[in-house]
């Protein structure tokens, strides 16, 4: 009577643990533990699975594809989490990084549409679509090397070194020394001479 009411039991219990893997309302929940986060909204330490993962990248496409959905950030902050925490799961996950590939896409073509038609400010915008429009980000990058390139040429200066007379016998400090002294007697001899006409004017 033992062998037949022990089976009835295993398979009872094997039935609801099947049962609690089986409740997601998208096909079976994945229950391996990849860690646990804080969520700044309930103030709790929440447990990280492959369904959650999954669960956090439905919902980013989601929210990219709302008109009103602008910046990156706001989504972390919506969720409850840091945004080191976010790039992190972008960096270790193929199915997070798909989404948020997919979330910069629709937020830079909605950033850049609306810059175009003024419907956003437009340097604003144009400050961070690089960091949403890899093309926008490179074309700016080669009109800032273009710019560089121009502002260096043009404060290239010419310098003209002054060549000293050759003379026989003179070396050519000594050349210059008597230049210097013959600048400063001109020099000495200019003010003298204006010392004087101002005495006579007066």
């Amino acid at each position: 009577m033992n062998h037949t009411v022990e089976p009835k039991k295993r398979k009872k219990k094997l039935t609801t643990q099947k049962a609690s893997l089986d409740n997601g309302k998208n096909g079976p929940v994945k229950l391996i533990f990849l860690g646990e986060y804080f969520n700044i909204h309930t103030f709790k330490k929440h447990i990280i699975t492959e369904s959650f993962i999954e669960e956090q990248a439905r919902k980013l496409i989601e929210w990219a594809k709302e008109e009103d959905s602008l910046l990156m950030q706001e989504f972390s902050n919506i969720q409850g989490y840091r945004r080191i925490l976010f790039y992190e799961w972008v960096e270790k996950y193929e199915v997070f990084r798909e989404a948020h590939e997919f979330a910069l896409s629709q937020l830079g073509a909605r950033r850049e549409k609306g810059a175009m038609t003024r419907k956003y400010a437009e340097a604003t915008v144009h400050r961070t679509l690089g960091h949403y429009n890899p093309i926008w980000g490179a074309e700016t990058y080669k009109l800032s090397k273009m710019k560089e390139e121009v502002a260096q040429a043009a404060e290239q200066k010419v310098v003209i070194i002054e060549r000293y007379p050759v003379i026989e016998g003179k070396t050519p400090e000594e050349i210059a020394t008597a230049i210097r002294r013959t600048t400063e007697d001109n020099r000495l001899v200019g003010a003298c001479e204006y010392d004087v006409k101002s005495r006579r004017d007066a």
